[in-house]
């Protein structure tokens, strides 16, 4: 008849959130959103952050970044080289946190 009905639900997801990120990404693609690694909820919220990649085999650090928009391209800053089908870990911490959200989160990343 015209009418339209809006509604509106918050959906919180405690098992197995992990900032919404991928677990691989290839440098070498040909479409941008598959070019660099960031977490998507990253991208989406507007909070101060710290995303770090850690190489698992001597804990170096290969990447930082506090912008969301400068994803990681999968360049070991210690080589300056991208290491195909390598996996290295991330984490990323929160300086301002939801209620009941962690404020740090990690994961790992391979990259193809």
């Amino acid at each position: 008849n015209g009418c339209t009905l809006e509604k509106e639900a918050q959906v919180i997801v405690k098992d197995d959130y992990n900032l919404l990120a991928v677990n691989a990404f290839k440098p070498s693609s040909f479409e941008l959103k598959n070019k660099t690694f960031m977490p998507f909820a990253l991208t989406e919220r507007n909070v101060p952050f710290e995303l770090q990649i850690i190489d698992p085999i001597d804990h170096s650090l290969v990447y930082s970044t506090q912008n969301a928009t400068e994803g990681w391209d999968g360049v070991d800053r210690k080589t300056g080289r991208i290491n195909v089908n390598k996996s290295y870990v991330w984490r990323v911490q929160l300086f301002e946190k939801e209620t009941e959200e962690k404020s740090v989160y990690m994961g790992a990343i391979t990259v193809q």
